[in-house]
């Protein structure tokens, strides 16, 4: 009698690292799971994306996360829209957008700045914009600290609250 019992109770439930378009669930193993149903922590980060592309938003949420995690941040939403873009938001609520090209050495670009530049001031950033060919923009909800941050402030006159400063090499003029 070991053959239907033995495979039972051999069996193993997938543990769930992330959420989907809110309506599954990413599985320690790789698999999606509907969760109807069944109650779901708010704390699994997020994943969203068309359909069609539902396994291109899973492989790159783990990649993303795995560039951003060795500097201390938390990767809480993963998105691709329709037109490709890529955005993800950090455990700390900082939006960074990477466009839809060489999305991974952007990425990269980021946790690079940040750890050089932006560390210090986190509380002070509101959006990374990563979508240009050479340099990001940073958003920020009050100026800089030049003190904390040598090198980054707000552009345009008078650097106040919501400006943006390019940071890395020349940024390009439109992002894309």
């Amino acid at each position: 009698r070991g053959g239907p019992d033995a495979i039972e109770g051999a069996r193993t439930h997938a543990v769930p690292i992330a959420r989907g378009n809110g309506n599954w669930l990413l599985g320690d193993d790789g698999r999606a799971y509907s969760f109807v149903g069944q109650h779901v922590s708010q704390d699994l980060p997020q994943l969203f994306g068309p359909q069609r592309e539902a396994l291109e938003v899973v492989r790159h949420y783990r990649v993303l996360r795995a560039i951003f995690e060795p500097a201390g941040l938390r990767v809480t939403l993963t998105g691709q829209d329709e037109k490709g873009n890529w955005t993800i938001v950090r455990d700390d609520r900082i939006d960074v957008l990477l466009g839809n090209r060489d999305v991974l050495d952007r990425a990269q670009r980021v946790v690079d700045l940040y750890r050089r530049h932006l560390e210090a001031e986190r509380d002070r950033i509101r959006r990374v914009d990563a979508r240009y060919a050479n340099g990001v923009a940073v958003a920020w909800t009050t100026p800089p600290d030049p003190a904390a941050a040598p090198g980054i402030g707000a552009a345009g006159g008078g650097g106040g609250a919501g400006q943006h400063q390019a940071a890395g090499r020349r940024a390009a003029p439109r992002p894309g």
